[in-house]
């Protein structure tokens, strides 16, 4: 809110206001004499207070084990390198013991507070890993070796294991029945004309920008090269859910060329082991869109690696929606860039680790201006199911919402360096159920080795107590302390004219040693706070700084010119902090504040001599503006002016 007090012409009744909301803005105009200096509005005082929607807020995660993984001297780190062991188990998770190179399950005695115990067996750390690479790393055709910029558990990616454009796809048991002299049914749409072709690969050769091509229900296709798009195309299958065609094989399609659309509908892929991936889009500004999609292994394959990886970064969109993912994948989607769209799916991984990683299900690299939206899905055994620490979108642009966690161990994952500027990411309205426990969803560290995450960025409160969505959770259990913070922000004086500066010197002075108002706590504060996202013993404040100091010269009783305040700006906020911590403080955002009465001090200098002040309050809720009349206080023990507002 800003605060705004002038010098009123006449004496009007003091009227005492308690206002009903915090961290609304306030201005209203004031006329001046023309030799006013105007001191312009500053900074916050501290340099991270105000990131969009407050800076962060701490998570509330249920009880780990972290203690009795301390004990057992093993290696921590979760990061590429770390040292893991026991081995995958092929067929989902184990109640045996995880390592502690992850956030492992809590131990027996912690089973009673509301977690059971792992479901994974940690990898190996003598397997060869999958090749990966980063954002940002080009695919050579002639590249077989991992991309020297990937580090194993952070942003998972393939790279073929065939040059791109002649990757051979094993075929699977299913199509040695399939009679080689019949040609399969193939059917290319090319404004508006049906053309018919025996294999996919044909169709795809001599189809142009906006063809459509059919393939037949039923029917199994297993290209034998990777086949390159370079325009707008959609590939759609025939029939019903329970009888669609099947594509077989891995790293099956390329889309390199910029600004297309490839679409995906109605088609089963049967996916063939190795370290690559099924659809690969590497054009600049292009949309991969997969709808209404089944993903499942070929037989005797053990895993998959990526199933939709885009290699542009923020400027490649993926739609991935009403898709099946019924198979253990290492990383099913990959780069989803700005106005990616992830809704409607099912992703059962079955397994926190496959090949010897972690299996992660979503990763965001939408850019500084992007949009992502992630609702309505189902994750069912992961590691983690969705990271943003290779991605510069705003929490603000991250819509997460009505989405199902089971035994999933991390709903989220961020960088608490990466991230740090990226402000609140608003994880709550979903659902998170670990074995029979529920409980608000996990948040882990990428810039922690793969700890969990106890920085204030994830808001996870409230949260889904029932699969079906219907009823929320309580707010964080916190226990909020009010407290008195300095005065006022420091602000720079440059740019007064020198007739003025003293005085505008010695009143900021004052009123940043206020200890009228420094050693006041507010009233009523922590009743209007309300699912404030953070854990623990909290100290909650308000704190006002100082936007505009106007001041001018009057003539006084001997005719000379008297330099005078004339009006000054506030900006108070409600800002939190841990107790005892030296992080933040952080703005409390109005959705966490609710319509009740707050009182607070805000200083007042001594040049300021008039017996009323008068306040102009604008709501940031509504953009009404209020003018009352208030009494300047004056503290006996302190000697120092106020307002109470």
């Amino acid at each position: 809110m800003k605060k705004k007090f002038c010098r009123p012409f006449t004496s009007f009744l003091a009227v005492a206001v308690v206002i009903a909301c915090l961290g609304a803005s306030v201005f209203a105009e004031w006329d001046l004499p023309t030799d006013t200096a105007v001191l312009p509005g500053v900074e916050e005082r501290t340099p991270d207070l105000e990131q969009p929607d407050g800076d962060s807020s701490a998570e509330e995660t249920p009880p780990d084990d972290s203690e009795s993984e301390a004990s057992s001297g093993e290696d921590t780190s979760e990061a590429g390198g770390s040292s893991e062991s026991s081995e995958v188990p092929e067929d989902g998770p184990s109640s045996s013991e995880t390592s502690s190179e992850e956030e492992s399950a809590p131990s027996s005695s912690d089973a009673d507070e509301g977690e059971p115990a792992s479901s994974s067996s940690a990898p190996d750390s003598s397997e060869k890993a999958a090749p990966i690479h980063q954002p940002g790393c080009t695919l050579a055709p002639d590249h077989e070796g991992p991309c020297e910029t990937g580090t194993a558990d952070s942003h998972l990616t393939a790279e073929p294991s065939e040059p791109l454009g002649n990757a051979q796809a094993e075929t699977p048991v299913s199509l040695a029945a399939l009679p080689e002299e019949e040609p399969l049914p193939v059917t290319l749409i090319h404004s508006g004309e049906e053309t018919s072709y025996a294999t996919l690969e044909e169709a795809v050769e001599h189809s142009a920008d906006g063809d459509r091509i059919l393939l037949a229900a039923g029917e199994v296709y297993a290209p034998s090269c990777t086949l390159s798009i370079a325009h707008s195309l959609t590939i759609e299958g025939t029939g019903d859910s329970e009888d669609l065609p099947v594509i077989a094989g891995s790293a099956l399609f390329t889309c390199e060329a910029d600004g297309q659309t490839i679409a995906f509908r109605d088609l089963h892929f049967s996916v063939d082991e190795g370290s690559t991936w099924v659809i690969y889009l590497n054009g600049s500004g292009s949309t991969v869109s997969v709808d209404g999609c089944t993903f499942t292994l070929a037989d005797g394959a053990d895993y998959g690696f990526n199933l939709v990886l885009n290699e542009t970064g923020a400027s490649g969109r993926i739609l991935f929606r009403d898709n099946l993912v019924d198979m253990l994948c290492v990383a099913p989607v990959v780069g989803a860039g700005n106005g990616s769209v992830i809704t409607g799916n099912e992703f059962h991984i079955g397994a926190e680790q496959a090949g010897g990683w972690r299996t992660e299900v979503i990763s965001v690299t939408a850019g500084a201006d992007g949009e992502v939206v992630i609702s309505d899905n189902w994750f069912l055994g992961a590691n983690r199911a969705i990271s943003v620490n290779y991605s510069a979108m705003p929490g603000s642009g991250l819509t997460y919402k009505n989405n199902r966690f089971l035994n999933t161990r991390y709903a989220f994952e961020l960088g608490s360096e990466a991230n740090r500027g990226c402000g609140q990411y608003d994880l709550s309205e979903n659902y998170y159920r670990f074995g029979d426990a529920v409980f608000a969803p996990r948040v882990q560290d990428a810039d922690a080795d793969g700890a969990p995450y106890s920085g204030a960025q994830a808001v996870v409160y409230p949260y889904y107590l029932d699969e079906d969505l219907q009823e929320l959770s309580d707010a964080a259990d916190s226990s909020l302390v009010a407290v008195a913070k300095p005065a006022v922000s420091r602000i720079e004086i440059d740019g007064v004219p020198e007739a003025l500066r003293e005085l505008v010197q010695r009143s900021v002075n004052e009123m940043i040693q206020n200890e009228a108002v420094s050693t006041t706590p507010p009233r009523g504060l922590v009743d209007a706070i309300t699912g404030l996202p953070a854990a623990g013993d909290l100290q909650v404040s308000v704190i006002p700084a100082i936007e505009e100091l106007r001041a001018t010269q009057v003539p006084g009783a001997n005719g000379q010119k008297e330099p005078v305040i004339t009006a000054v700006v506030f900006d108070a906020k409600a800002y939190y902090q841990p107790a005892g911590s030296s992080e933040g403080p952080w703005v409390i955002s109005n959705r966490y504040l609710r319509q009740r009465n707050v009182t607070f001090r805000l200083p007042i200098p001594t040049a300021f001599d008039a017996k009323y002040a008068r306040v102009e309050h604008r709501s940031d809720r509504d953009g009404s503006t209020a003018t009352s009349y208030l009494d300047i206080l004056t503290s006996p023990a302190r000697n120092a002016r106020y307002v109470l507002v």
